[in-house]
């Protein structure tokens, strides 16, 4: 048999990740089993186990579909001249992704209401939780030079501030669930600004050009 090429392993990579997207959110993740997804990507289960370790690492997999990589915030906001404005213009453009893509859509519905955190499925639990922690260290982090700079308002804890944040997105992500918020990207947009800038000192103009 013919050795695969990178491209050719990706793309089956991706035709799994596809075929479970599309199976978790029509019977949930514990109903759907690997066998479920070979045989909705035409494949075999040999070649799920090559690409993912069980069900965990998929699921694993496609959460990083919808998250960008938080090196990317980190970048993204730290060591800029205004940090509450970059994570205001990172949040934005993150969300406004998930409502304007279907696919990344429906993997949000996957997590908020098709995902049963039962024991088998402890992994994905962990995962997320990993993942929410390490989210608001990085705010927690922007934050705190926000303060540093003098931009942030007076008794506003940064980790205080974060978690706010994060509970935020994390309810903007819940009620993109929903069919209501197909569309409306700007009502989005308003609501991370409003959050955002209630946390700016009074006296400090966030720069003119961000989204």
């Amino acid at each position: 048999m013919p050795r695969r090429t990178k491209a050719e392993a990706e793309q089956t990579r991706f035709l799994i990740l596809d075929a479970a997207a599309d199976l978790f959110y029509e019977k949930g993740v514990s109903a759907t089993s690997l066998a479920d997804i070979a045989a909705r990507a035409g494949l075999t289960r040999g070649a799920i186990y090559w690409h993912f370790r069980n069900k965990v690492d998929l699921f694993n997999a496609i959460h990083a579909r919808v998250t960008l990589p938080l090196a990317e915030m980190r970048a993204g906001s730290l060591s800029q001249p205004d940090p509450l404005v970059a994570l205001r213009d990172y949040w934005v453009g993150a969300i406004r992704d998930v409502l304007t893509t279907d696919r990344k859509r429906r993997i949000i519905q996957v997590l908020f209401r098709k995902c049963e955190y039962v024991e088998d499925l402890e992994g994905i639990s962990r995962h997320l939780d990993a993942w929410a922690e390490q989210t608001v260290s990085v705010m927690t982090e922007a934050l705190t030079e926000a303060q540093q700079k003098h931009l942030l308002a007076s008794g506003i804890a940064p980790d205080v501030a974060a978690c706010s944040a994060f509970s935020l997105i994390t309810g903007i992500l819940y009620w993109a669930t929903h069919p209501c918020s197909v569309g409306r990207c700007e009502e989005v947009e308003k609501a991370v600004t409003l959050f955002f800038t209630a946390l700016r000192r009074p006296c400090v103009m966030a720069p003119a050009g961000g989204s």
